[in-house]
């Protein structure tokens, strides 16, 4: 990675907002954190707001002067990768022993955009794409969780269906639904996320 001080561990951190997915508030809490400064250097890097649910810390970014911004510096661009990483391993390790953690960072992740500025579009395959692709390899469901997102379906009913009793026992309900998770939905259905069907009586 080539930090600057390389007699001294690399230090890194992310944190993410604890919802309240039985209220609709939990949104206003993510859309927060994403109009909010997401990466620091002890101090938040002021430019740096790029529509994430996430925060990240490190003492080894490399930043400009003014200490506002990311540059596109090679430390970082083995770094960024390292970080992204990690918080997939956290999401995984949370699949297996914290439900309610996993169901958090997977959410927070779904609710993160990439930067719209292009200047940053350094950022999408070392950082942005891992942590998509990361939420594609599983979606958490009323039942459980499904590994073959196209077995999995928004929920845009509010009868419920028995799925096992018409023929459909291969299809899960994807795990927000209803009028309190529409920008969990709405992240889902894009083609850029998970890109899921919705599914009503018809």
């Amino acid at each position: 990675i080539d930090p600057q001080y390389k007699e001294f561990d690399i230090l890194y951190s992310f944190g993410y907002l604890p919802f309240d997915f039985t209220s609709k508030e939990y949104y206003h809490t993510a859309e927060q954190l994403r109009q909010s400064p997401n990466f620091y250097k002890y101090f938040p890097m002021g430019d740096e707001v790029d529509n994430m649910a996430l925060f990240i810390h490190s003492d080894s970014f490399q930043i400009e002067a003014n200490r506002r911004k990311l540059i596109n510096h090679h430390t970082n661009q083995k770094l960024l990768p390292e970080i992204a990483g990690f918080i997939v391993n956290t999401l995984n390790q949370y699949k297996i022993n914290d439900r309610s953690k996993y169901l958090q960072l997977y959410a927070s992740i779904l609710l993160t955009d990439k930067p719209s500025s292009k200047e940053k579009g350094w950022m999408d395959e070392i950082f942005f794409n891992i942590l998509f692709n990361a939420i594609k390899t599983s979606a958490p469901t009323i039942d459980g969780d499904e590994t073959d997102l196209s077995n999995v379906k928004i929920k845009d009913v509010k009868v419920d269906i028995p799925l096992d009793k018409i023929g459909l026992s291969h299809i899960k309900w994807f795990y927000w639904h209803g009028d309190n998770h529409e920008e969990i939905i709405d992240a889902a259905y894009s083609s850029d996320k998970l890109d899921l069907y919705k599914w009503n009586i018809n």
